[in-house]
């Protein structure tokens, strides 16, 4: 019994380190967070408690709710492409060449997000850009890629997938190594085809991995800010403007501190949420 006792007393002195870590890193910023949610801020007065005041702006800001849209429609796109290509890529790579292959589809992943940014930004340049140049030698004429409304956001989803689908294929890839063979074994033996032996033991098997993938891409997708500002700054117009950017405008350019605070705690909240509906789809994928 003393060992017992003496055992939990050296866990919790080792523990203490890592709770110090996590208080001071992550609970009370965000505490922090909570309480310049409902206050103002000026560089005379400081903080000032206003109760619900920024909740009542905001549910008046169109323009918040237009960088919530926005966000949404880039994070799903962005993390269901990923999703798509990377397990597709995984499949395909699956025991064939795969370090080689692994070694050359990681390179973007390394990258600086902002060189990511500024390399995207020429390849889409309208007059000298590669992506142009390539297009008019097989007859097609390019746009503006950046500057159109129209297809901005398309624009920076390709960059978004381009650099972090590596991410997803080596999780996936990694976790279809690790699939038992046995029930393949034993499925081919059943007659079941490629099909089959996907839809019902690969996705069910694999539903604990992609859920892992899934919760760190969405919750990274949430928080693109670096590459985007490169690229875009939210523009033209307000066209790429995802809520990190309009916290940025918010908090730094207009000097409004409590506002974005406000605006930060929201978008943790969709982040949560998001990921809550990934958990409970996965989990009924997995029961059916």
């Amino acid at each position: 019994m003393y060992i017992f006792a003496r055992r939990s007393v050296n866990t919790l002195i080792m523990m203490v380190p890592l709770l110090i870590i996590l208080i001071s890193l992550s609970i009370y910023p965000f505490i922090s967070l909570i309480q310049m949610s409902f206050s103002s801020f000026s560089l005379e007065k400081g903080f000032q408690f206003t109760g619900l005041k920024n909740f009542a702006r905001f549910w008046g800001d169109s323009r918040a709710w237009d960088s919530i849209v926005k966000t949404f429609i880039y994070v799903f796109a962005s993390v269901s492409l990923e999703l798509f290509i990377g397990l597709g890529l995984a499949l395909i790579v699956k025991g064939k060449y795969r370090s080689a292959i692994r070694t050359i589809l990681i390179i973007p992943m390394l990258v600086a997000p902002v060189a990511v940014g500024l390399i995207w930004r020429l390849i889409y340049d309208p007059s000298f850009g590669v992506l142009n140049s390539l297009l008019q030698r097989i007859g097609i004429q390019g746009g503006s890629w950046l500057a159109d409304p129209k297809i901005a956001m398309a624009a920076i989803i390709v960059v978004e997938v381009w650099q972090f689908t590596p991410f997803v294929f080596l999780i996936l890839l990694a976790g279809l190594e690790s699939l038992p063979s046995e029930v393949y074994e034993a499925a081919r033996v059943d007659g079941a085809s490629p099909w089959q032996a996907f839809h019902y033991l690969t996705l069910p098997l694999l539903s604990p991995i992609i859920l892992i993938a899934l919760l760190f891409r969405t919750a990274e997708c949430f928080k693109s800010f670096d590459k985007l500002w490169v690229m875009t700054a939210g523009g033209p117009g307000t066209a790429t403007e995802i809520i990190t950017m309009y916290i940025y405008r918010v908090s730094f350019r207009w000097s409004q501190l409590g506002y974005g605070a406000l605006l930060a705690l929201i978008m943790v909240i969709f982040i949560v949420i998001y990921n809550l509906s990934y958990m409970s789809y996965l989990k009924k994928l997995r029961r059916a």
